[in-house]
């Protein structure tokens, strides 16, 4: 149960990151503006393919569809940490757009099976860990630019997190 309530704060503090880190990122790769807006939008343009995801909550195993959409989740952080221009990041975003859904949707899906009559209280639970996680991205990335860490261990970093999260 913890696991599912705990998916839209993963969710919230990961997908923050690219927007938080744009001018690192932008400058960091030599990306134009354009390009840069482009990698941003990739992970909304994921999230469209990953509608399919959200019709298959309801038609097949939400633990494999969460699994395997934070398997995807985590290796397209990798990937966007170790990317080195504009079309390895905008692929990964694409692929973490996506696969944010199939996490996401599936995960959401459990609670609602799970949590029974308690369904208010546990949708409660996991929007407030949501919020949390909306709050936590950008003290992270403080931190990590008071340490000197360069941005990309925080995408590196993050997808590990997120593999570890999909082998609970």
């Amino acid at each position: 149960m913890a696991a599912l309530l705990l998916v839209g704060f993963a969710d919230e503090w990961f997908t923050f990151l690219p927007a938080g880190l744009f001018e690192s990122l932008r400058a960091d790769l030599g990306l134009t503006y354009a390009q840069a807006g482009l990698v941003l939008a990739g992970l909304s343009l994921g999230g469209i393919v990953g509608l399919v995801f959200e019709a298959a909550a309801d038609y097949v195993s939400r633990r494999w569809l969460a699994t395997l959409g934070a398997l995807a989740y985590g290796g397209a952080m990798i990937a966007f940490g170790l990317g080195d221009g504009f079309w390895p990041l905008f692929a990964a975003a694409f692929v973490w757009g996506a696969a944010s859904d199939a996490f996401s949707h599936g995960c959401e899906v459990a609670l609602v099976d799970l949590a029974g009559d308690a369904l208010p209280k546990a949708l409660a639970r996991s929007n407030a860990w949501s919020a949390v996680g909306d709050l936590l991205a950008p003290l992270v990335i403080a931190a990590a630019a008071l340490a000197g860490l360069d941005w990309r261990w925080l995408f590196v970093g993050g997808g590990g997190l997120m593999l570890a999260y999909a082998a609970a």
